[in-house]
């Protein structure tokens, strides 16, 4: 979903970003808590289960589903704790502080 809260994917970049990781050969995965309450047209893995030996992690929209996220567990089950957020969502001196490499769209 490209819309807060919105199962609604009309216009997403996130598409975009989905092709050009395949492109480059880029094992991902998907998550969207709103969309996956629908039929979706990709495969989406649970909001538990996405983050689990993962390199990085790209938020595309601020869900309020994501303001819950427990970043101490999430750290834990990370390989590199990487978060790029697309949303200028999170608190990147929260994150930071947390052990996380911080990285935001217009953000330094």
């Amino acid at each position: 979903c490209y819309k807060k809260n919105v199962p609604d994917v009309r216009l997403s970049p996130t598409f975009t970003i989905i092709e050009q990781l395949k492109e480059k050969k880029v094992n991902f995965l998907v998550c969207d808590p709103v969309y996956e309450k629908v039929e979706s047209i990709i495969k989406l893995t649970p909001l538990s289960d996405v983050f689990k030996d993962s390199d990085a992690i790209l938020f595309m929209t601020d869900h309020d589903a994501f303001t819950s996220l427990d970043f101490v567990k999430i750290k834990a089950e990370m390989k590199t704790p990487l978060v790029i957020d697309g949303r200028n969502f999170f608190s990147g001196e929260k994150l930071n502080s947390l052990g996380f490499c911080y990285k935001a769209i217009g953000k330094p």
